[in-house]
């Protein structure tokens, strides 16, 4: 009996972060859910797919980052700017992905949020750095 209420619990839990969207399964199969991409141009090896979020003060993107050029990364750390009309960043903030290595054509989630300074017109998240892998 015990067990049966953990594995529904699990199962549950299982069940709500795939509902909500935390958990990321093909995530190829949802890039186009997202309303903001960066692709080739913006990085050598990176495309990005986020949404942007406003609350509580502050400006969140919350995205997957797709190794798509090269494969064998350990981390992905993005910036998320907030620019002005004349394309000057007045905020930013810095993010990771937190779900291990990074092989080509495989995609992580990242979430990065700033404080917004109120001179922002659009926003941007680029590649700030990334690590490879040691395998």
């Amino acid at each position: 009996m015990k067990s049966t209420k953990v594995c529904v619990r699990v199962m549950g839990v299982t069940s709500l972060l795939f509902a909500t969207g935390c958990v990321a399964v093909a995530p190829h199969d949802r890039l186009t859910e997202f309303a903001f991409n960066s692709g080739a141009g913006a990085n050598a090896f990176f495309d990005c797919h986020w949404r942007l979020y406003r609350e509580d003060g502050r400006v969140k993107a919350v995205g997957v980052v797709e190794a798509t050029r090269q494969g064998g990364f350990s981390d992905v750390w993005l910036e998320l700017q907030g620019l002005d009309r004349d394309g000057h960043v007045v905020s930013k903030g810095l993010g990771r992905t937190w779900s291990g290595n990074l092989d080509r054509w495989q995609s992580q989630p990242f979430y990065v949020s700033l404080r917004p300074t109120g001179k922002e017109d659009r926003y941007e998240v680029r590649v700030w750095a990334y690590d490879w892998s040691n395998r």
